[in-house]
Parts: C-alpha cells; structure tokens; sequence
C-alpha cells in the first residue's frame, strides 16, 4: 500500500486557530486517501504565506516523505504553494505530490506550470482587494494604485489562457487529423488523455468549441498564429 504525507495549510493565525479552510482540507485529503487505498503516516498544519519561501512545516512534511518512501498530499496546488519558483524548484528535484484535484492522473510538468501561475497570479489579486479594502476603511496605506495593479492582473490573466488555449488547441488539431471532429467525440478524447480545462475540470462539448472560437479568435489578430 502506498503512502502520503498530508499537507494543510492556511493563511493567517486565525483561519489557522478557528479551522477556517484547514478541515476542508483534511477532509478532502483524508477521503482521497480512503478512495484509493493510501496509508497516511502523517499530517501537517501549516499557517502562513503560500507566498513564503521559508517554509519550515513545509519542509519537515518533505522530510517525513524521504525518509518514510511516502508521497505529500495536499488538497489543492495553492496550499502547496502559491509561488510559481517555489513549484518549479520542486519539479526541477523531481519531487513527486498528489493534488486532491487532480485525483491520480499524471499531470505533466507544463500543466503544473501554468496552474502555478494562476496560483501566484490569484495571490496578487487577493493582496490588491486587501489593500483596496483597507485603504477605503480608517486605514491607510499610502497609494497602493489598486486600478493599474488590477489591469496588469487582468492582462496576465488574459495573456495565461492564451498560452493554455493554444496548448489544447494543438492537441484538437492532432486529434482532427485522425477523424475526430465532432465537439462530444473531442471532449472525450481529451479527457482520455487526462487533459483538464484551465479550472482543472472535465471537458465538454462546449468547452472545445469555446477553446476553438478563442483560438480562431486569436488567429484573426495575429497572423501568424495557423487555425484549421
């Protein structure tokens, strides 16, 4: 049987003292444990930045998974981490974790990646809403210029689902050239595959035409970008 090492993490003292998120995340945890027959040697608890590269529960967690052969597991990739250097330093040492999400499928490198990004991206976002929020209370923290910081978010955002578009797009078009070409038939195909929409879910006939209208989208605005 084999084995993790659970990982939960919040991010300030008091989602950490009331639970806030932290037994969602056991739960799921502990369930995806249950359905596939996994051995838990331990669980971490963890408060702090998913920002932070000093990460001590972290790193004791890790250690548990070397010298024990186990796998860490955590719940979703943000609690993992929410710094796309932090995620690429571990897939550079090769370091292998269960995301709840993702249930056991293989999720390659350049998908881990691009959800990374969305991770690192989201947390700019969450600190920007704070501090818009607390400069329109009593507070003040200087100008934190919430309007630009929010259209650089957006085009990020934007420029991110482009890269993923393009990436499933490519597929498609291979799959097109063995005959598949009904929407349904693709979606399924795809999912075979273990490819996942942006959000992580399951395709569907309405979500390979939105990738294909995107793409063909793109390519009327840039020319060198090729659409059957």
């Amino acid at each position: 049987m084999s084995s993790i090492v659970i990982l939960a993490r919040a991010s300030t003292k008091h989602q950490g003292k009331d639970g806030l998120g932290i037994k969602a995340q056991l739960h799921a945890c502990r369930s995806f444990a249950e359905r596939h027959h996994l051995n838990i040697v331990d669980t971490f608890i963890e408060v702090g930045s998913g920002m932070a590269i000093h990460r001590p529960v972290l790193s004791k967690a890790m250690e548990v998974c070397r010298s024990s052969g186990a796998t860490l597991c955590v719940s979703a990739l943000s609690r993992l981490s929410r710094k796309v250097s932090y995620i690429a330093s571990l897939l550079d040492d090769d370091i292998k974790f269960y995301n709840v999400e993702w249930g056991m499928r293989d999720v390659g490198k350049f998908e881990i990646s691009i959800h990374a990004a969305f991770c690192e991206m989201e947390a700019s976002r969450i600190s920007i809403r704070t501090k818009t929020g607390l400069a329109r209370s009593t507070k003040r923290l200087g100008n934190p210029n919430p309007e630009y910081a929010l259209r650089c978010a957006n085009t990020a955002r934007s420029r991110l689902a482009d890269e993923w578009c393009a990436y499933v797009f490519d597929i498609i078009t291979e799959l097109r050239t063995t005959g598949v070409k009904r929407h349904v038939d693709l979606a399924k195909y795809l999912n075979i595959r273990g490819i996942r929409t942006r959000r992580g879910s399951l395709f569907s006939a309405t979500t390979v035409g939105r990738a294909i209208r995107r793409q063909r989208t793109l390519a009327m605005s840039n020319p060198a970008t090729r659409s059957p």
